[in-house]
């Protein structure tokens, strides 16, 4: 079996495209190989559980991805105006302005949500209450904050769908505009 040129992060990263691209239940063992140039037996060494043991690493990935780029930021801004022009920043560049899915609402979608859904809602529960807390910084009552981020997590994912869906970035750029701005054009 021929070690792997790839860190276990290049890996995990490689694995993540496969999974946007074509979904849990679409990607296939080929696939998964070929985007990580290992051949079976030495996937399944990284990997013995398979492709769920896969899958759950990648959401684990994606987690720590958003921990460094989203959710720390997001604590530690001194303004929820701060915290959320970081977010945005971090979410036009992670999602590549709308050209790549959130694997964990792509997962969310499809048969797979029986599967890993503890881990997607979690992922999902973790943004809503880290921006819900950014908000409240600046005074804004508890459950306002709550409502304000499920409405600003909401308003992302639309305008990723909207810009995979019509194959242009505005939708989600808007999306994030609006975000960094929530009060503007509210009354």
């Amino acid at each position: 079996m021929r070690k792997s040129a790839l860190s276990r992060e290049e890996m995990l990263d490689r694995l993540l495209e496969v999974f946007r691209q074509k979904g849990f239940e679409g990607a296939s063992l080929v696939d998964l190989m070929q985007a990580t140039s290992l051949q079976k037996g030495s996937l399944y060494h990284h990997f013995p559980g398979g492709k769920g043991e896969m899958a759950e690493a990648v959401l684990a990935h994606v987690e720590r991805l958003f921990e460094a780029m989203v959710f720390a930021p997001l604590r530690e801004a001194t303004t929820a105006a701060n915290g959320l022009a970081a977010m945005s920043r971090a979410l036009e560049s992670y999602f590549a302005s709308g050209a790549k899915v959130c694997l964990p609402a792509l997962m969310g979608l499809g048969a797979s949500r029986d599967q890993f859904g503890a881990a997607i809602e979690g992922f999902f529960e973790r943004w809503i209450d880290t921006l819900a807390e950014t908000l409240a910084k600046d005074g804004m009552p508890a459950e306002q904050a709550l409502f304000a981020s499920e409405q600003m997590v909401a308003d992302i994912q639309g305008g990723i769908v909207l810009a995979r869906a019509l194959g242009r970035t505005e939708p989600f750029l808007r999306a994030l505009g609006r975000v960094r701005a929530p009060t503007a054009g509210a009354e």
